[in-house]
């Protein structure tokens, strides 16, 4: 007569174990992992629509992260971020060429310091006249560019297979 509650009692010890593992395994990582926001070329785009009327977001794209720089947009305008928003700004952003790589890898400290060889390249001579070729050579590399930019920062960019198909990059 005593059988049946120990098969009740390890049902419900199952049951709970089972609840547990199901808890843990499924609903602590909606605490504990950080979710990355990733936007393609066309979110980032419809999050500009219309924005200097709205003063909404003001998204741009520079090394293949995503910064809403809306704080820096100011009634006198700076040019060239109104004529980035929802565009690809890293131009303005160079990157250590690739012949002084080599050397800074060498010592990780002198990544963080300025190169005296990097220029913006790509500007038209039309940027060049109106003066929003300004090139950002004081935040170059990825460690100064994110302690500068690193709180306008929203997510990053990803590719559709529309995208990549389009721009014709092999995937």
């Amino acid at each position: 007569k005593q059988a049946w509650r120990e098969k009740v009692a390890t049902c419900v010890i199952a049951f709970l174990t089972s609840a547990f593992f199901v808890g843990f395994f499924g609903l602590m990582p909606l605490f504990i992992c950080e979710e990355d926001d990733l936007y393609t070329m066309t979110d980032i785009y419809e999050a500009n629509i219309r924005v200097l009327e709205r003063h909404e977001k003001a998204w741009t794209v520079i090394h293949g992260n995503v910064y809403d720089v809306k704080a820096l947009i100011h009634p006198g305008k700076i040019q060239s971020i109104t004529d980035n928003l929802g565009k690809d700004a890293s131009r303005f952003f160079p990157r250590m060429p690739w012949s002084e790589l080599g050397s800074h890898c060498i010592n990780a400290t002198s990544l963080n310091e300025n190169s005296t060889t990097t220029e913006c390249t790509g500007f038209t001579d039309t940027e060049k006249f109106v003066g929003t070729d300004y090139c950002h050579n004081d935040m170059m590399g990825r460690q100064l560019l994110e302690d500068k930019m690193g709180k306008y920062k929203v997510g990053q960019l990803s590719h559709s297979e529309e995208s990549l198909a389009s721009s014709g990059m092999d995937y």
